[in-house]
């Protein structure tokens, strides 16, 4: 049997056993030793000390006590080649220790995986290792809960700060997520774009900080926000989310020091590169990062490249020139698919010397990186440039049909060649797809360069105009697909393209851009807010569009009702009647009928949730003849809901059904995902109410499959309660109990204190059939409050077992202790009752699951 023998020399290969000297250290050939018992064996077998080490190495201790901890499992290829050396391991010995370095750790939490959302690289990572050691101890360490790389554009602070998050992943019980900020320029939407990262949901009434807050108050993560530099007023506010989440840490990459309260700064200097005067020869020269990191991208550029004795001296003078600067080398790289290093540099120079007299107040490694920008933008063909200005207008990214309309350069085929020469020339990068297919973007330093271009050339008005002219028409024909088989893909295809969106709001909602365009992209968006949950996003846009006090008109009477429909979800009934009837007087006057009809469904949908049904029925039913003269099947369908559900209320079962099945039917005639799903809802609900369990159980199932799919968290917590509603009814109560929970913790996510009011009420007779009368009657008592605040009424799922279950409670507690638990509920605040509802009590042994 073959052995490794380990010994101060290194590793010895042995084929016979028994002959071990004394102190020596054999390791089977078949184990698969970790990194640090790895270390641990060499240095134990060597007679070195931590301390011996790390002098050895040129590390520090704190370095060698967390690799041999595991607590550092992936070290830098630099920590590696030290501890190597200062070992005095043999070749063989050299490729283990690099094997047991690159061996995956096992990063599990509750559902098997540590969460992360790095993006992932398409380069190797070169060089840093004393940065990275720095970096780690930084954010490892207790008393640093915030630390923020600076430097210049194009230092390479992004990059880092995704190695160091990747590296020590492992630390943090809930993962690492990344958020990047370069496409936004109002530092109030930095709550809303970690709020999207993270996919937080919140209600429209809930502010996106208090969500965030609520969301990450007990979790163990690192939170890296990248491009901080524009968004600085949204500083305060991060501190406070962090003195309000005592797990958290948070990793800023900016080009400007925040200046906060607890922040440490870690300044991200350049790459490493031979000093002055020095000449090290083509065998040396790899020891230099920023000379690894030309060669890497000039080879990926010319697979013939190398540096040889006659072209290092251009190749290190070059990289000087750039000051080490990352994006500027990788730029300069490119070129060697053309030009010689030597041709290159001359280019270089002639531009370096060019810009040395430009503003004062720009820092000198800005002034160097614009003028390799400038290089770049002059080898681009008159077309290409043209297009790479206009590109700039495009925020987080685009297709090839979103350049095409926005930039104006011919046609598809002219905007394929260009953005290749553009990808080609290191200008433009290809990231990913998008429903097959690419989508492209700028690093954020080079969109800076292109827009300046832009704004010389006089188009950027025009330019933002079509930018967001396309988006509108990517909305509405959103809208449009909403009603049919490809719903879910629009509403992907939006999520993705929601920095553009909030670009084009920007600009047509302020005085210089088109408020009329954007009522029109507000209205258009409002479906997609409010089915993909931006709830407070959609009411800080909406209120925005409503707020210049623009002339009546189609898109004011859109956003109007987009408006009344996110407060009917609240439950602000109140104001959905106020802004759902001026819309429907703009709408009414204006001929529009097909608008009218919407305006008259949601206005009759909140008389039906209001508890008035012949107004609800009455106005339903004037929207029903609207849609059928327009031959509007979905609206048809729509209504026909509403009026089943008014049924419902008035115990008329089997009209009730009939109106959701003529639903379904045309629903999946359109293919129309969210139809289906409701109206499987409704006959579900229909089902139980007329004692058909079984039946009901079948379709809620169904419904809720379509939900999830549909990913309606909306819906999900219907179908949820619904079912452990009928759980309840059939004396399953430990499911029920399970189920309305995760209804209400659903809602809670919502905000929709309506359904919360539905799930308490559920709750408390589930409580009661399991023992506890006492708490029922105080969840009774706080579910009737709610409603009352809130204008509603009990939905006829909840009222079907109301009553029974009231008057159990009653029973078992005797009237004058029912009234007390019941009159205790009534002064609970909304959050009290909540966390009463998930509060843990006693049940009978008979019970419990």
């Amino acid at each position: 049997m073959l052995s490794w023998r380990v010994h101060r020399q290194g590793l010895a290969l042995a084929s016979v056993p028994g002959h071990e000297r004394e102190g020596e250290l054999v390791v089977n050939a078949g184990e698969h030793l970790a990194f640090g018992d790895l270390l641990r064996q060499h240095r134990n077998a060597a007679g070195l000390t931590q301390e011996d080490l790390a002098e050895q190495a040129g590390l520090s201790v704190d370095t060698i006590s967390l690799l041999e901890r595991g607590e550092h499992r992936r070290p830098h290829r630099y920590t590696m080649q030290s501890l190597a050396d200062a070992l005095e391991l043999s070749q063989p010995e050299r490729v283990r220790f690099k094997t047991a370095a690159r061996m995956p750790a096992v990063r599990a939490d509750i559902h098997g995986t540590r969460s992360t959302d790095l993006p992932s690289q398409p380069t190797p990572f070169i060089g840093r290792g004393r940065e990275l050691e720095e970096m780690r101890h930084k954010l490892l360490h207790p008393d640093v809960r915030l630390l923020t790389l600076t430097g210049p554009g194009g230092v390479g602070k992004t990059r880092l700060g995704l190695e160091v998050a990747g590296r020590i992943l492992d630390q943090f019980a809930d993962g690492v997520c990344f958020v990047a900020l370069a496409p936004i320029s109002d530092p109030a939407l930095v709550p809303s774009a970690i709020a999207q990262a993270l996919q937080v949901k919140q209600g429209a009434r809930q502010s996106v900080a208090d969500a965030l807050e609520q969301y990450l108050r007990e979790r163990q993560l690192l939170l890296v926000l990248d491009n901080f530099e524009r968004l600085l007023e949204a500083g305060p506010p991060l501190v406070h989310l962090l003195a309000s989440c005592p797990r958290l840490k948070v990793l800023v990459t900016s080009r400007v020091v925040l200046r906060l309260q607890g922040e440490h700064n870690y300044e991200v200097p350049t790459l490493t590169l031979p000093t002055a005067g020095l000449r090290p020869s083509p065998e040396e020269i790899g020891r230099y990062e920023g000379i690894r990191l030309f060669m890497q991208r000039a080879q990926a550029a010319n697979s013939q490249f190398t540096i040889t004795t006659e072209n290092a001296p251009a190749v290190i003078e070059l990289c000087r020139r750039l000051d080490g600067l990352p994006l500027a080398i990788e730029l300069a790289a490119a070129r060697v698919r053309l030009l010689s290093p030597e041709a290159v540099l001359a280019r270089l120079g002639n531009r370096l010397r060019l810009l040395t007299g430009g503003a004062r107040d720009l820092p000198h490694r800005q002034r160097t990186l614009r003028a390799t920008l400038d290089w770049s933008y002059d080898l681009l063909s008159i077309a290409e440039r043209s297009m790479f200005a206009r590109l700039a207008v495009l925020v987080g990214g685009w297709t090839l049909e979103g350049a095409e309309a926005v930039c104006d350069v011919g046609d598809e085929v002219d905007v394929l060649q260009q953005m290749s020469a553009l990808v080609d020339k290191s200008l433009v990068q290809q990231r990913g797809t998008i429903q097959n297919e690419p989508r492209f973007a700028m690093l954020e330093t080079v969109r800076e360069y292109a827009l300046e271009r832009l704004e010389e050339s006089g188009e950027l008005e025009r330019l933002r105009r079509r930018h967001a002219s396309y988006f509108l028409e990517l909305a509405e024909e959103e809208e449009r697909a909403s009603r049919g088989p490809l719903q879910r893909a629009w509403l992907d295809r939006l999520e993705i393209e929601h920095d553009n969106l909030r670009a084009s709001l920007e600009w047509s909602l302020t005085s210089q851009g088109d408020t009329e365009l954007g009522l029109q992209l507000t209205g258009a968006l409002s479906h997609f807010w409010y089915v993909r949950e931006h709830h407070g996003e959609s009411r800080m846009w909406l209120q925005s569009a409503l707020e210049p006090g623009s002339d009546a008109s189609a898109a004011r009477a859109k956003v109007l009702v987009g408006a009344g429909r996110l407060a009917w979800f609240q439950g602000e009934f109140a104001r959905v009647n106020t802004l759902v009837e001026e819309g429907l007087t703009l709408y009414q006057d204006l001929g529009d009928d097909e608008g009218a009809a919407f305006a008259l469904l949601v206005l009759g949908r909140t008389a039906v949730s209001q508890g008035n049904r012949l107004r609800g029925q009455s106005l339903v039913e004037e929207s029903l003849t609207l849609f059928r003269q327009q031959g509007n099947v979905w609206g048809i369908a729509r209504a026909y809901i509403v009026l089943g559900d008014g049924a419902l209320f008035e115990g008329d079962v089997d009209r009730a059904m009939a109106k959701f099945q003529k639903s379904l039917d045309i629903a999946r005639d359109l293919e129309d995902a969210e139809g289906i799903a409701l109206s499987l809802l409704y006959l579900g609900r229909a089902a139980h109410m007329r004692g058909d369990d079984a039946h009901s159980n079948t379709l809620l199932e169904e419904s809720l499959v379509v939900f999830k799919d549909s990913v309606d968290s909306r819906g999900v917590a219907e179908v949820l309660l619904e079912l452990g509603r009928v759980a309840h009814a059939q004396g399953n109560e430990v499911r029920a109990l399970t189920l309305c929970r995760e209804s209400l913790v659903r809602s809670q996510k919502l905000d929709n204190k309506t359904q919360i009011a539905f799930c308490l009420t559920t709750l408390a007779g589930v409580i009661q059939a399991l023992g506890d009368a006492a708490r029922a009657a105080r969840l009774f008592g706080a579910a009737e409050k709610l409603l009352q605040s809130l204008d509603a009424v009990l939905d006829p799922g909840g009222s079907l077992e109301y009553d029974s279950d009231l008057a159990a409670a009653r029973t078992q507690l005797g009237e004058p202790a029912f009234e007390e638990a019941r009159a205790e509920g009534q002064t609970m605040t909304f959050e009290q009752a909540v966390a009463y509802a998930f509060s843990e009590f006693d049940t009978p042994g008979s019970l419990r699951s």
